[in-house]
């Protein structure tokens, strides 16, 4: 019995382990989504003077930089709540592994 259980304890960990990868792929996808747009947005130095036409552009690719910024908000806010869920199972199974898994176990633990 203590052998399934170990078994299912690997399979699962194996399975949390397989998340964090595509979680970490995700990650990765928006950050270079995100290095893309902010090439392409902010092609001037950080002290560079903006002349009227630069200005003029600007403000019409407002809006588009605002709704790219909340998507990757949303992203980010998503992508983070599923990696604490994910650290909550390891922190389950940490939990459940070092817990005795039959009474007879813990008889001999007194003794």
């Amino acid at each position: 019995m203590r052998q399934l259980g170990g078994y299912k304890m690997n399979w699962e960990t194996k399975n949390l382990l397989s998340d964090l990868e595509v979680l970490k792929d995700r990650f990765k996808d928006l950050k270079d989504s995100h290095g893309w747009h902010f090439d392409e947005h902010y092609p001037y130095e950080t002290n560079h003077v903006l002349n009227k036409d630069e200005m003029i552009k600007e403000g019409i690719s407002y809006h588009e930089r605002r709704i790219h910024n909340d998507q990757m908000f949303d992203l980010l806010r998503l992508y983070i709540g599923q990696f604490s869920n994910i650290l909550e199972k390891f922190y389950e199974i940490e939990k459940a592994s070092s817990i005795p898994s039959d009474q007879t176990e813990i008889e001999n633990a007194d003794k």
